[in-house]
């Protein structure tokens, strides 16, 4: 009997700790000395120096091949990442809310870089918006006629065409809009936000042709620009 407690108390206080992940050649080697030599588990694991609950594991299991730890389960479902796209989604104002607060309106709790990995999995970023002018049904019925009107001209027929246009500069530090989006919907109405607002700014204007540059004129930052400014400031200085 003291030499059955003696064997018992190797694989008991075993060096080697349990759990231990074997590759394909261990595992190769402990079923080919239990289903070829024919040895017992105990001889198995003295000899190669494994815990014996980890030689047992692997003949009970038989596969050679080491499966990959699965690790922890993710925390947001396939069902619930859907959740959190269709509310960021659901109209211009909730595009504008941060992840964290897409989640609590839909009642997940997930820290910041959860919430990311899980928009990233449907292509969705937080992106600047981008700023355009807003425009009205009857300003894209005009642009679209215009470039109907125009699509047969001539090179020789636009060379005396002069484009103008303005840029607002805004005074004061504001922060910047950002927005849940695909990379393709840049430009989507609602994910623009409004490009002149009623800020403290300087306009500028300025005009080009194909034989000509205007020198940039800056409006005051308080000046009104309408028809009349344009046909004193503007107009003289157009060739």
């Amino acid at each position: 009997m003291p030499g059955k407690h003696k064997n018992r108390q190797f694989y008991r206080d075993s060096d080697v700790p349990r759990g231990t992940h074997l590759s394909e050649v261990q595992r190769v080697e402990v079923l080919t000395l239990f289903h070829r030599a024919k040895w017992n588990k105990t001889k198995i694991a003295k000899e190669l120096s494994l815990a014996r609950t980890t030689v047992h594991l692997t003949i009970q299991r038989g596969i050679v091949t080491p499966t990959k730890p699965t690790g922890r389960p993710n925390m947001l479902t396939t069902r619930k990442r859907k959740r959190l796209v269709w509310r960021a989604t659901l109209d211009a104002e909730h595009r504008r809310l941060t992840y964290e607060e897409i989640a609590h309106i839909e009642g997940i709790n997930a820290c910041r870089r959860t919430l990311t990995k899980a928009f990233e999995k449907e292509c969705y970023h937080r992106r600047k918006a981008a700023e355009k002018p807003l425009l009205t049904p009857a300003h894209m019925t005009r642009r679209t006629n215009f470039a109907n009107h125009h699509k047969e001209w001539e090179f020789n027929m636009w060379r005396r065409v002069e484009w103008t246009d303005e840029a607002t500069f805004r005074i004061g530090g504001f922060g910047d809009v950002w927005v849940t989006r695909r990379a393709e919907e840049k430009y989507d109405p609602s994910y623009l936000t409004p490009k002149f607002r009623h800020r403290p700014g300087l306009m500028i204007y300025s005009a080009i042709s194909d034989h000509s540059k205007e020198p940039l004129h800056i409006f005051d930052a308080n000046q009104k620009v309408n028809a009349q400014v344009y046909s004193c400031q503007v107009l003289p200085h157009v060739h």
